[in-house]
């Protein structure tokens, strides 16, 4: 799959799960790309 600058990426989470709230820490990594926090 390739990205271009802009795109979006959504996920669900499992039923279940909390929503995020302030203070919580949400990290994506992509391989190649790099870590965000």
């Amino acid at each position: 799959m390739t990205l271009q600058p802009g795109d979006m990426i959504a996920t669900g989470t499992p039923k279940g799960l909390s929503d995020v709230v302030p203070g919580d820490e949400v990290v994506v990594e992509v391989e190649g790309v790099g870590r965000l926090v």
